[in-house]
C-alpha cells in the first residue's frame, strides 16, 4: 500500500526546502524528518506522519513549498529487517541510525564537516543539542593537541640524545651551494603539482654513428656524448611545443612562452650541483653543442662559471647515465615548468616480425608542471623526440 506524504499546515506559505533528510530505499518512522524548509524567519523540519519506505521523492533542495504540497510517497507493505545476523547487517543497522536534531543543529553539523551519526545527544530523547556539538570539536582538538604534543616531545628527544649529544657522530655543514639548492627545490616541489611520465628511446642507430665518429679521433681528445644529440633534438621538439619552454607568470594566471630555447645541464661538482645554461644562439651543430657542453661541465667543476654562463635557463635536463639507475624523478627547476631525466641505456629485445632483435633504449623521465602541461600534450613531446633520435637524418639541420 502507498501513501502520499504532504506538507502539513505550517502557518506560512512559500517556504524554501534547504534540506532533503532521506532518500529512495530508506524505512522512516512516524515523526520522522524529511525536508527542511526556510522562510524568511523561520526555520522547521517537516516530520513524516507515517511509517514506510520511500519509493519516490516529488521534491528538489531549492523548491519553493508550500500547506498541502506533496512531498513523497511512502510503501506501508514492506518492513525493515530488525535482527542482524553478521556484519554487513549490523553495518546497515548502524547506517540507518535515526538521530534527532533541529535544522539548525543539522546546518551547523554541514557547516563543520561532522556526522551526526557519530554523536551522542544529551537531550530529551537522545536530541543532539548544540552543546553536544561543541563538545565533540573540543575532543577532536585536544586528541589533535596531545599527539602533536607526543610528536613534539619524541622528536625533541631523538635530535637531543641523538643527533647532538652522542660523541658517536659526525656533523657536516652544509656549504652555501647545496643550502641554496635545497631551498629551491623545496620551494619547487611544494609550490608545483608534478607529474612524471617515464619512457624508453631506441638509440641503437644514433649510438652507432657517435661510437664510429669517436673511434676516428676528429676531436683529438673531445668525444660527442649521447648529451649533445638529445639536446639538439630537445630544442627541436620545444620548437614543435612551445610550452615547454615557458614559465607561469606571478598571479598563476598567464602562460610567458619564451623566445629562446636555452637549455641548462645539470653538473656535480664537488661543491654541489651547478646548471650551467646553453644559449640557443650557441648552438649551431652537434660537434660545436659537444664543445660547448664539455667546456660548461669544466668550468663549473674548476669554479669558473661566470653569472651570464647560469642565467636565462628555460628548460633542464638531469643525466644520471653514467650511473647504473633506471628511472628517476626529476624536480623541476623554478620558473621552468619542465626538465628532462636521463638514465643508463640497456639492450631491449624487441619483437621485429619473426625474431626478436636486440635494441639499445634509453630510459628518460619526464617532470612537468600540471598547471600548464597535460599528459597527452607529455607524450607527444616524448613521442616527437623519440622520432628524431631514432632517426639522425633530422639532426643534421
Amino acid at each position: 500500500m502507498d501513501i502520499k506524504i504532504f506538507v502539513p499546515d505550517i502557518g506560512t506559505n512559500n517556504v524554501e526546502i534547504t534540506d532533503i533528510l532521506v532518500k529512495i530505499g530508506d524505512y522512516v518512522k512516524k515523526e520522522q524528518g524529511l525536508i527542511v524548509v526556510e522562510g524568511d524567519k523561520t526555520s522547521m523540519e517537516i516530520p513524516s506522519s507515517h511509517d514506510g519506505i520511500v519509493k519516490s521523492i516529488m521534491l528538489k533542495i531549492g523548491d519553493f513549498v508550500k500547506t498541502n504540497s506533496e512531498i513523497l510517497i511512502l510503501n506501508m507493505k514492506d518492513k525493515p529487517l530488525k535482527i542482524t545476523t553478521n556484519f554487513s547487517d549490523e553495518k546497515k543497522t548502524k547506517d540507518n541510525f535515526l538521530f534527532h536534531a533541529s535544522p539548525l543543529i543539522r546546518r551547523l553539523a554541514r557547516k563543520n564537516n561532522i556526522d551526526l551519526k557519530i554523536i551522542k545527544g544529551s537531550g530529551r530523547k537522545n536530541r543532539i543539542l548544540k552543546e553536544d556539538i561543541i563538545a565533540y570539536q573540543d575532543s577532536i582538538k585536544n586528541s589533535y593537541s596531545n599527539h602533536k604534543n607526543k610528536l613534539e616531545n619524541y622528536s625533541s628527544t631523538i635530535n637531543s640524545n641523538d643527533l647532538y649529544l652522542s660523541d658517536k657522530n659526525k656533523i657536516l655543514h652544509l656549504k652555501k651551494i647545496k643550502i641554496s639548492a635545497g631551498i629551491n627545490l623545496f620551494n619547487s616541489w611544494n609550490s608545483i603539482p608534478h607529474v612524471t611520465q617515464f619512457h624508453e628511446i631506441d638509440i641503437t642507430k644514433i649510438e652507432r654513428i657517435r661510437k664510429k665518429f669517436n673511434s676516428n679521433n676528429f676531436l683529438n681528445d673531445s668525444k660527442i656524448t649521447l648529451l649533445s644529440f638529445l639536446i639538439k633534438a630537445l630544442v627541436l621538439s620545444i620548437k614543435k611545443f612551445p610550452l615547454f619552454n615557458s614559465s607561469l607568470s606571478l598571479d598563476k594566471k598567464s602562460i610567458i612562452l619564451k623566445k629562446n630555447i636555452n637549455i641548462g645541464i645539470v653538473v656535480n661538482t664537488d661543491d654541489g650541483l651547478l646548471i650551467p645554461v646553453i644559449k640557443q644562439n650557441n648552438i649551431k651543430s652537434i660537434i660545436d653543442l659537444a664543445l660547448r657542453i664539455k667546456k660548461l661541465a669544466n668550468k663549473a667543476r674548476s669554479n669558473n662559471l661566470s653569472v651570464n654562463d647560469l642565467n636565462e635557463g628555460t628548460f633542464t635536463v638531469s643525466n644520471l647515465g653514467s650511473i647504473s639507475s633506471n628511472y628517476f624523478t626529476p624536480i623541476i627547476n623554478l620558473p621552468q615548468v619542465a626538465i628532462l631525466g636521463i638514465s643508463k641505456s640497456f639492450i631491449k629485445p624487441v619483437w621485429k616480425k619473426r625474431n626478436f632483435v636486440p635494441k639499445l633504449v634509453l630510459p628518460v623521465s619526464l617532470s612537468y608542471d600540471h598547471r600548464v602541461i597535460d599528459g597527452v600534450y607529455a607524450s607527444n613531446f616524448l613521442s616527437f623526440i623519440s622520432g628524431i633520435i631514432s632517426d639522425v637524418s633530422f639532426l643534421i639541420f
